[in-house]
């Protein structure tokens, strides 16, 4: 039998305010937290995957943009020595048109012969370029002429005849100057010996005549030799080029 004086086992009461507590605390609402403002940069294996590509882009284009750009170049490089050449082709062309205008033209003309006769009375008959079987002398004349449009300078010229390719002394040329002018026609002739001559009409020797002559222009220097065959008939020098001998 229980004492009414027993004291009671000290058992904590329970507290009746931690129920509500718990189930306040519980249907709190959950708060998701927000990133910041300020974002932090992409990883670095981001930047390497995006920088790949890009660059690979380029190693690829970069060839053929090399290439198109030494293309581009070679066009432009060939284009302008075109250019270049053909305005060098231009001035060269004016140049030669000026000076073949502005520059000498001495010219020969020609071998021309004299037949002469005398009578009894020592009247002398001649035919130029005609032969006729009483002449008994020949006579070779010749002449030079600038037919350009300005003075040739340091002018010089000599003649030569030869019989079957010798050389025959044959009349001196007379001293015309170092000078011969626009239209000025400078002449000359000399006789062949009268043995020589009737050779010559009855075909037993051949005779020709070379004439050289050289002066200098405003720009260039020029001179040449020509030779004349004595055909019978017709009984005239012709032309037949450029010398053959040595004088």
């Amino acid at each position: 039998m229980a004492s009414e004086n027993s004291v009671p086992e000290n058992n904590p009461t329970p507290d009746a305010s931690d129920k509500p507590t718990q189930q306040s605390r519980e249907s709190e609402p959950k708060i998701t937290p927000r990133p910041s403002g300020s974002q932090l940069p992409p990883p670095h294996a981001h930047c390497q995957v995006t920088c790949k590509q890009e660059k690979n882009w380029w190693d690829k284009g970069k060839p053929f943009v090399e290439i198109l750009g030494i293309a581009l170049l070679a066009i432009y490089t060939g284009y302008t020595i075109k250019i270049f050449r053909a305005n060098n082709k231009a001035a060269k062309i004016a140049q030669q048109t000026y000076d073949a205008s502005e520059r000498p033209y001495v010219g020969i003309e020609g071998v021309s012969v004299t037949y002469e006769s005398f009578d009894k009375n020592g009247k002398m008959a001649d035919h130029r370029n005609i032969y006729f079987k009483e002449a008994t002398q020949l006579e070779v004349q010749s002449a030079i002429k600038n037919y350009g449009p300005v003075p040739g300078t340091n002018f010089d010229s000599d003649w030569a005849l030869f019989i079957d390719d010798k050389h025959i002394e044959f009349s001196k040329l007379p001293e015309f100057g170092k000078t011969i002018f626009p239209s000025q026609e400078v002449g000359f002739n000399g006789a062949m010996a009268r043995t020589l001559y009737q050779d010559l009409i009855s075909r037993k020797i051949r005779a020709s005549v070379e004439i050289r002559i050289s002066y200098d222009g405003p720009s260039a220097h020029y001179g040449y030799c020509n030779l004349y065959q004595f055909l019978m008939p017709p009984g005239q020098f012709v032309d037949l080029g450029k010398c053959t001998h040595q004088w």
